[in-house]
């Protein structure tokens, strides 16, 4: 019998191909690329819409970032650190036994010593007041050297916790200073210059 003729896939022992389907009319290939156009375009589209929507949330969060930055900067130097300098000038504290009532009296003292730190002296020697009264005290240093106004206390002793005190309380030649004094019962009080004792001193009289 005559032998049967394999085809060339069957002699190369591979498999038949899969069958394509059916193919396209010139019409159909035409609709098919004009719609596979279509939807690239849609998509690039797409694309450039999400990439102007991010471009303002970029720019944004720049803008932001640069006003916090001066914010912080700003108040850097308005608090001081761009110049040590400039920094609020310290007030002295109350003396917590004044409590938070107001000043009764003020009286102004001129501590001197002739210009040559001979014969210092005190303009005034007696102060007087009432019990329970803030006194304010300012000194003013007209001498050469320096001066100051101490309270004895309550036990009528210098140097010890309930005495009170100029601040400063070591007054230069030609400054000031100021002491804020409250006794709550009647008495004499002394009071001298913590440099000169002996010869600048005085007395308040608390009635």
């Amino acid at each position: 019998m005559p032998k049967k003729k394999r085809s060339k896939q069957q002699r190369s022992g591979g498999e038949a191909p899969a069958q394509q389907g059916p193919a396209l009319s010139p019409e159909e290939q035409t609709a098919r690329r004009e719609q596979q156009k279509q939807e690239w375009a849609a998509q690039k589209r797409a694309q450039e819409r999400a990439r102007r929507s991010a471009a303002p949330l970029v720019w944004s969060g720049v803008a932001v970032g640069s006003l916090v930055a001066m914010i912080a900067l700003g108040f850097l130097l308005f608090a001081g650190g761009g110049d040590s300098s400039s920094g609020p000038t310290p007030t002295a504290t109350r003396d917590p036994r004044l409590g938070a009532g107001p000043v009764a009296k003020t009286v102004t003292i001129d501590a001197d010593d002739d210009g040559q730190n001979i014969n210092p002296t005190f303009s005034v020697t007696t102060i007087t007041g009432n019990a329970g009264d803030i006194i304010e005290v300012d000194v003013n240093n007209i001498g050469s050297v320096h001066h100051n106004l101490a309270f004895a206390g309550i036990d009528g002793e210098y140097g010890s916790h309930d005495d009170w005190i100029t601040d400063p309380q070591s007054i230069p030649a030609g400054e000031s200073g100021k002491v804020l004094v409250k006794f709550d019962e009647a008495g004499t009080y002394p009071f001298h210059c913590d440099f000169h004792p002996d010869a600048q001193r005085g007395s308040l009289i608390i009635s």
